[in-house]
């Protein structure tokens, strides 16, 4: 906006960028949401910030679940 000259050399630098880091991790969980790596980047993120003690209770949470649905159990405790 301000016809400050830039030159794209690669795109390999952009991947470093958190902002471009976090968008592609986006775009993995979308497509993937299995994608563990790139959602836990996204929940640890600035915009969640989900500390490592709820982290491990999501995904114990997540382990129940996908077990009661693989074994027909429809009744949830809480």
């Amino acid at each position: 906006a301000r016809d400050i000259p830039v030159e794209v050399v690669g795109l390999a630098g952009l991947l470093h960028l958190p902002e471009v880091a976090d968008l592609v991790a986006v775009c993995e969980v979308l497509q993937d949401p299995g994608a563990n790596a790139s959602l836990v980047r996204l929940l640890t993120g600035p915009r969640w910030r989900i500390g490592p003690r709820d982290l491990a209770l999501l995904g114990r949470r997540a382990r129940l679940l996908v077990h009661r649905a693989a074994h027909g159990d429809d009744a949830d405790p809480d």
